[in-house]
């Protein structure tokens, strides 16, 4: 019997964790389980609240840390499994019932290194949304070209696999060091890693709800300068760990990264966004094929000009 290791990182999540992890320890299926919650510094009640909602659950590891970031949480996370496979979830987000077993069932049959399905927004906390098995005879789509696919964002949001939308398994995420912990947030880093060694299909069905942040302005979702700038660092150091080994990939980097640029000015200031030479450099990306080191500059004098007061780092970097 296959066994999965739920994998929870937890930064003051107080307000969603009886029902995120009502729904983890409803989920159904004929497989062995192992759950690691990993608390992330908290300072609200998630870790008094952890104890309480678990403490009748086997096999279970609670770890606790000083706060460092969710890259280097994940990781805690990813190297104390004991497991075939990992079912990351976000200490927010809620599982379909079947979200497991399905995700795991699609793994095998096909022979996949990573499977993951689709995810539905909003759920409001205190509020527990309709999680009932559905689409039992889901399509599976095989990504021929995962890394390509990841940096393009096709196939329904690709890279969504190194959050609750996957099931990933736990030799590959091991094998490539899991998100990269210079870098805050750890879904881009993870995937890129992931989808260069591993081989991923799509499953097309609901097995994830997300919880809505559209109240709160610093969850990190919705700081758009965090997200392009742990991004751009994700693709920065992913390019140095395989240099001699992404020629045929430089156009799709190059590409990713000038899109990233782009639509974070864009973002922020729509007026005169079309003008701008990053939107330039954006449209010159989709017939332009610079170097390797040539994109690696282009993402050092970008870094720069982000405001340091608005971006996260690591607090042991």
């Amino acid at each position: 019997m296959k066994k999965i290791s739920f994998i929870i990182p937890i930064y003051n999540k107080a307000r969603y964790l009886k029902l995120v992890l009502k729904a983890i320890e409803e989920q159904i299926g004929d497989f062995d389980k192992e759950y690691i919650l990993i608390d992330d510094g908290s300072t609200d009640d998630s870790l008094s609240l952890i104890k309480e909602l678990t403490k009748n659950w086997s096999n279970l590891n609670i770890i606790t840390q000083d706060n460092q970031g969710p890259s280097v949480a994940v990781n805690k996370g990813i190297f104390a499994a004991k497991s075939d496979f990992i079912k990351l979830v976000d200490g927010d987000d809620i599982l379909i019932s079947d979200a497991t077993i399905s995700l795991l069932n699609a793994a095998l049959e096909n022979n996949l290194d990573i499977i993951y399905g689709k995810r539905s927004n909003y759920y409001q906390a205190g509020r527990a949304p309709a999680c009932k098995a559905s689409d039992i005879n889901a399509k599976i789509s095989i990504i021929k070209d995962p890394l390509k696919s990841v940096l393009q964002g096709s196939i329904r949001g690709v890279s969504s696999f190194a959050g609750t939308s996957g099931l990933i398994k736990t030799e590959l995420l091991q094998k490539t060091l899991g998100s990269n912990e210079k870098i805050f947030i750890q879904d881009f880093s993870m995937a890129l890693r992931c989808s260069f060694k591993g081989s991923i299909g799509f499953l097309d069905k609901e097995v994830a709800i997300l919880a809505d942040h559209s109240f709160k302005e610093d969850h990190l979702s919705s700081n758009i300068d965090q997200e392009a700038h742990d991004a751009l660092l994700a693709i920065y150091y992913f390019i140095l760990e395989n240099q001699d080994q992404l020629e045929d990939y430089k156009r799709y980097l190059y590409k990713r990264v000038a899109k990233i640029i782009w639509k974070i000015q864009y973002k922020k200031s729509k007026q005169d966004s079309f003008f701008s030479k990053h939107f330039l450099d954006y449209l010159l990306s989709k017939v332009s094929s610079p170097t390797i080191d040539e994109i690696l500059i282009y993402i050092e004098s970008v870094i720069k000009e982000f405001d340091q007061g608005n971006i996260r780092l690591i607090k042991n970097q």
